[in-house]
């Protein structure tokens, strides 16, 4: 395989590619894509989704642990403070 094409396959998913790594729903990909954000490449009627914007996406609507407050608790435990 093209050593070109490889590497575009490796950072570029298709939707269902992108249900599986995100373990959302095609009705949840598809309503992140039309109404919340989510970075999408549209060529005729594929859709291809970069995996660090699903990423980044994914990063934005994550709840609960506060990292700042982890990293600064350690930080602190650390300095003995």
């Amino acid at each position: 395989m093209n050593t070109f094409i490889q590497a575009v396959e490796q950072q570029y998913l298709t939707k269902q590619q992108a249900q599986i790594y995100t373990g959302l729903s095609e009705r949840s990909i598809d309503y992140a894509r039309e109404k919340d954000g989510l970075t999408f490449f549209k060529y005729g009627k594929r859709v291809l989704f970069k995996k660090s914007d699903l990423d980044a996406w994914l990063e934005r609507h994550r709840a609960g642990v506060d990292l700042d407050r982890v990293a600064n608790e350690a930080v602190a435990e650390v300095l003995g403070k």
